[in-house]
């Protein structure tokens, strides 16, 4: 069975090999990179609302921005990554998320409020990058592969859950005496870390039907 060729001219054992691989470096970026979403949704009202008078009914228009973000970035994500490959795509987005992170900071000292709430959005359109990563660890392997393949970038997902609220607690004073840029700060930071990270993926193309499946 090992001796059978896929279709990238390995045999089966070495695609598997390639596959887990890939899919504990996914689990790893998803822990990273999958930490902006609850930096951005715990801190982005709070920090709004300082940034606003009297009338706070506004104060979440940034947690709007990341959602928005998400959504209209999604498919251009997966396309993105068609048509050059999930590392670059990927790496792309990061970059994305790195710029995000520190217009935040500088919106934050400046204390504009809609200039934060363009780098939370930035910051959602980054994260439709994170989510594609459940995909792209079933690009290689067999089935049996993918399936653990994705159970693993969940798990990953599962981390990034701790490592937002971690990250919030320890670094939203970082900057003192200005709230919470410090967390955005050290989230561009973990955007950074994945750049490395993901100069280790092994190249892969998404499916043709992944702008649809996004």
């Amino acid at each position: 069975m090992s001796a059978v060729e896929t279709h990238t001219g390995l045999s089966e054992t070495e695609e598997n090999a390639v596959a887990r691989k890939n899919a504990i470096l996914y689990a790893i970026l998803q822990s990273i990179n999958g930490a902006a979403a609850p930096v951005s949704i715990a801190l982005g009202g709070i920090a709004g609302a300082s940034m606003l008078g009297p009338d706070k009914s506004l104060a979440t228009a940034p947690i709007t921005g990341f959602n928005l973000g998400v959504a209209l970035m999604a498919v251009p994500a997966a396309m993105l990554m068609k048509n050059i490959g999930r590392r670059y795509g990927f790496m792309t987005g990061a970059l994305i998320g790195i710029f995000g992170m520190l217009l935040a900071v500088k919106a934050i000292y400046a204390q504009s409020f809609w200039l934060f709430a363009l780098s939370l959005a930035m910051v959602g359109a980054a994260n439709s990058f994170t989510q594609q990563y459940r995909f792209a660890a079933a690009d290689r392997g067999t089935k049996k592969i993918k399936a653990k393949a994705i159970s693993w970038v969940l798990i990953g997902g599962v981390a990034a859950s701790v490592v937002g609220p971690q990250l919030i607690l320890h670094t939203k004073d970082y900057l003192e005496p200005i709230p919470f840029a410090g967390a955005y700060l050290w989230a561009a930071g973990l955007f950074g870390l994945s750049l490395i990270v993901m100069q280790f993926l092994e190249p892969g193309h998404p499916p043709v039907s992944e702008a649809q499946r996004a």
